[in-house]
């Protein structure tokens, strides 16, 4: 059986947002618990202050099917971070 976890740190509210959908759009294929997080600040480059995010959003599996959820999900982030006023599509 494949199982396993990974975390992400710096994460702001629209990631948070993603990851809500996603997970209610796949309920049960693989665990996230946000109430593990903890309030972080992001910090935005040099003479920006630093913006509100968390730190330990932790996607789990229990199978390989979770597994490629987990990484649809970190593609879908990656794909936000390269184009964030890129529509996100499910």
């Amino acid at each position: 059986m494949s199982s396993g976890s990974v975390t992400l740190n710096g994460v702001d509210d629209e990631i948070l947002a993603i990851s809500f959908k996603f997970k209610a759009e796949h309920e049960g294929l693989f665990q996230f618990n946000p109430q593990q997080m903890q309030p972080a600040v992001i910090t935005q480059g040099p003479h920006k202050p630093g913006k509100p995010g968390y730190n330990g959003m932790t996607f789990s599996w229990n199978n390989p099917n979770g597994l490629k959820l987990v990484i649809a999900l970190l593609q879908k982030i990656e794909t936000h971070h390269a184009n964030p006023s890129a529509p996100q599509q499910a």
